[in-house]
């Protein structure tokens, strides 16, 4: 039988449990939200269309600074940019970051904390997010253009990665360290 302790400690989110519960909480309402898109065709199609502005998006940005650096021959097909030489970087549903900025969206909201600190910390930590996939797809591109593909394909697939979820597990530590406790502010949590 659990103490009264442990309960309290499993409902703020201190205990392994209670962490454990939100984190697969987290990723079952992200997860819940891509099958239910599926199965409704205009939620589908809403999604896919923002997921192609959003490409866009960052094809655009890539271009300006390809450009900026010098790149001579730039081109941008949708959601793919082509730099001289290349097959070309596509900017896919996976490759823009909304799985791990919902998922740390939902860490956020789901854990304790004033609606005041959360209003702050939730855009600046998506922001964050969004600015490191933009390093990362930066990154890609020119690794693309510059080095070998197998340097390429495993930055592609373990360094960037390791980045950016590295970024979301700190925002998130620095999240359950400063503001997570009820009425907690950071001159209290420092003191402790």
């Amino acid at each position: 039988m659990l103490k009264s302790g442990s309960l309290n400690a499993i409902k703020d989110g201190t205990h392994p449990l209670g962490f454990m519960a939100r984190m697969a909480l987290s990723y079952g309402l992200w997860k819940g939200y891509v099958a239910i898109t599926y199965l409704i065709p205009e939620i589908n199609a809403a999604r896919n269309a923002f997921n192609v502005w959003m490409g866009k998006l960052n094809v655009d940005f890539l271009g300006m600074v390809a450009q900026a650096v010098g790149e001579e021959q730039v081109r941008q097909e949708g959601i793919v940019i082509y730099l001289e030489g290349t097959r070309g970087l596509a900017i896919e549903d996976h490759c823009l970051a909304i799985p791990a900025t919902v998922i740390f969206s939902l860490l956020i909201v789901l854990f304790p904390g004033r609606l005041r600190q959360k209003a702050w910390f939730l855009p600046v930590g998506v922001l964050l997010v969004q600015a490191s996939n933009l390093f990362r797809l930066t990154g890609l591109m020119f690794m693309q253009r510059y080095s070998s593909s197998a340097f390429y394909a495993f930055n592609h697939s373990y360094t960037y990665v390791f980045i950016t979820y590295g970024l979301i597990f700190l925002l998130f530590v620095g999240w359950l360290r400063f503001f997570s406790r009820p009425g907690s502010t950071p001159k209290d949590c420092a003191a402790t």
